[in-house]
């Protein structure tokens, strides 16, 4: 039995983003975290670590949360 990966297109690449960052089990994870759900739940593209930390850096509600962790 091998292990499946869904390589995805540039149009799912957001929206997946967008899920594992702001919906699934709860609200904002850092990019790591974020990064590693994606992977295992399958999907993979080749630019995903550098996507994902780009979406997570210029997200609104983690920039909020980083301030107050200050």
């Amino acid at each position: 039995m091998g292990i499946f990966i869904l390589h995805l297109v540039e149009e799912e690449i957001h929206k997946v983003m967008d899920e594992f960052h702001n919906y699934v089990c709860g609200g904002s994870y850092c990019w790591r975290d974020t990064t590693h759900k994606i992977l295992k739940a399958g999907f993979y593209w080749p630019k995903l670590f550098g996507e994902v930390h780009t979406y997570v850096w210029v997200c609104e509600k983690c920039q909020k949360f980083a301030e107050k962790q200050k």
